[in-house]
């Protein structure tokens, strides 16, 4: 008779993956000759629960910030969070029944299953925190020859939306994500009837003060008519000497840093270079 014990947590492991893949896998024809009006996925995320959480526009906000804009992302993490911690849950309990001799309390066991499926419901969450935190650093750090770049187009004589243009396709290569913000927001700029809403949607997107302070003052130049030339002149100076400033700020704190590295590892080897002979003559006298 098979043993029931290692069957279940093999079971709960299955079902986890065969949710996934019914979220994630094109429909087959067979699938759509049954459901002629909507795919696996549909009818799947039609459940209430789901669908709100579909919708959720702070969850909607990191995947963007994340540059995940597929609908199919924010799916496959919602299936993710509740498929991984049943599968680590399953495999915890496999581990467990499969040692031999092992005879461990119910709380032990309940404690251990429990970590894990944590463990395995975060993981998406830290996964998407940390692209998003990756795809920062880089913006951040193409950002200031992106506005300067902007700056030398518009006292070219171009627009905000032509200037947008040329300059996304010029740095696709080496500025790929701010090209990429730059083509999504001269979209929005098409689309949208309100052009604040779609620089505000910039704003948010990225989610650093250096473009905010840029789309504040376009949204302030588009409002009052002023020269957009000016604004990014402006703004581009004054992002220049916050950027010195810190740079100074960073470098005036880095003796106070330094101390400890020296006096741990520095200052040893130097008393070891002077003494070491000393000590060496010392003892071929004695």
């Amino acid at each position: 008779m098979p043993d029931l014990t290692l069957i279940i947590p093999a079971l709960l492991a299955f079902c986890a993956c065969a949710s996934a893949a019914a979220a994630i896998l094109p429909t087959s024809a067979r699938e759509q000759s049954l459901w002629p009006n909507t795919d696996v996925k549909g009818r799947i995320f039609a459940i209430p629960s789901l669908a709100a959480l579909e919708r959720d526009s702070d969850l909607v906000l990191r995947f963007r910030q994340a540059g995940l804009r597929d609908r199919d992302h924010v799916r496959l993490y919602l299936v993710l969070r509740f498929a991984l911690p049943v599968m680590a849950v399953a495999a915890g309990l496999a581990f467990v029944l499969i040692l031999p001799g092992q005879d461990r309390s119910v709380v032990w066991l309940a404690t251990f299953l429990l970590f894990l499926a944590a463990i395995g419901y975060v993981l998406p969450s830290i996964y998407i925190r940390q692209r998003a935190a990756q795809r920062k650093e880089a913006i951040r750090r193409e950002w200031p020859d992106v506005l300067d770049l902007m700056l030398l187009s518009v006292e070219a004589g171009m627009g905000l939306d032509a200037v947008l243009d040329v300059v996304s396709k010029r740095i696709v290569s080496s500025a790929p994500f701010v090209a990429e913000e730059l083509e999504i927001t001269l979209a929005e700029l098409n689309y949208l009837s309100d052009r604040k809403l779609a620089l505000s949607n910039l704003a948010a997107r990225v989610d650093l003060p250096a473009v905010s302070l840029v789309v504040t003052a376009l949204i302030q130049a588009e409002r009052y008519g002023t020269s957009i030339g000016t604004t990014l002149r402006n703004t581009t100076r004054d992002q220049r000497v916050s950027r010195l400033a810190d740079a100074e700020r960073k470098a005036a704190a880095l003796p106070p840093q330094l101390t400890i590295p020296m006096v741990l590892f520095f200052l040893p080897v130097l008393f070891a270079v002077i003494f070491t002979p000393g000590i060496i003559l010392y003892l071929m006298d004695t």
